[in-house]
């Protein structure tokens, strides 16, 4: 049961046992079951199960829909991920074994995945084991489920296909963490907002200006005295920067610095 497990089972996908991000996930509807079935020529079990994912990465999602509509993106499984009730949660449970602490969309692809008598890998199709063509009577049932979709609009967590593909804009506090992580200069950052702006890729009340004051909130914990500059209220500084102050630790520098002189 997933009660004790490490990683809750509903972090990975079903159809390729790989980690996904809460942006990337989506719930796996009727129409995803059938195409399921249709592909991997088996159906699609486990949803009443409590160890089992819930959820559908957007790569298979779009892999598997692509391959019945035959489109240049489609799935490249030969046999999906395949998982089943732990023996234990020490060396036989899939989601215990993967510490997904500090991955992102970005770096989710170094995580390595087990293959255990409870979870076997995918296979990759290969010369000998060729991606399927969807059969005409196979594309018709395909276009007849399209009304599955709508039939999950009443679900909760639902989330429209159509309103994946939408551009998702910037708030003021994921772009001034984009800023951070590039290491952006004032103009460089304000340069940055601008483009985003004429792309439409802001929130409205973003303000592109936000960078030329950016260490007004700072500035007030500093004193220049000539060609010195000096904290005048360390515990203030702190606290403004929700991080605990060491006193100990300030010493620990001083001394060393002392030293290096």
């Amino acid at each position: 049961m997933h009660r004790n497990c490490r990683t809750h089972p509903d972090n990975f996908c079903y159809v390729c046992g790989l980690f996904c991000v809460k942006s990337q996930r989506q719930p796996i509807t009727n129409q995803l079951k059938n195409i399921y079935k249709l592909y991997f020529q088996c159906p699609l079990g486990d949803q009443d199960k409590s160890w089992a994912p819930h959820v559908i990465c957007t790569s298979c999602s779009s892999g598997l829909r692509g391959w019945l509509n035959k489109r240049k993106v489609q799935c490249h499984l030969q046999y999906p991920w395949s998982g089943g009730a732990q023996k234990n949660h020490l060396d036989d449970c899939y989601f215990c074994l993967i510490d997904i602490a500090g991955f992102s969309a970005k770096n989710k692809h170094a995580l390595v995945c087990p293959d255990l008598d409870s979870a076997r890998r995918p296979i990759l199709h290969d010369i000998s084991l060729p991606i399927p063509i969807p059969k005409p009577q196979q594309i018709k049932i395909g276009s007849d489920m399209v009304e599955d979709v709508h039939a999950d609009s009443t679900d909760a967590n639902y989330v429209p296909e159509d309103e994946l593909l939408e551009p998702q804009t910037f708030t003021q506090g994921v772009l001034n963490d984009l800023v951070r992580d590039l290491d952006l200069s004032k103009d460089k950052a304000e340069l940055l907002a601008s483009r985003l702006k004429q792309k439409n890729l802001l929130d409205k009340d973003v303000l592109v200006s936000h960078y030329r004051k950016r260490n007004f909130d700072l500035a007030q914990y500093y004193t220049t005295d000539g060609p010195l500059c000096y904290c005048n209220d360390i515990e203030g500084l702190y606290a403004n920067l929700i991080q605990e102050h060491s006193s100990s630790d300030w010493c620990l520098f001083i001394d060393s610095s002392k030293r290096s002189l």
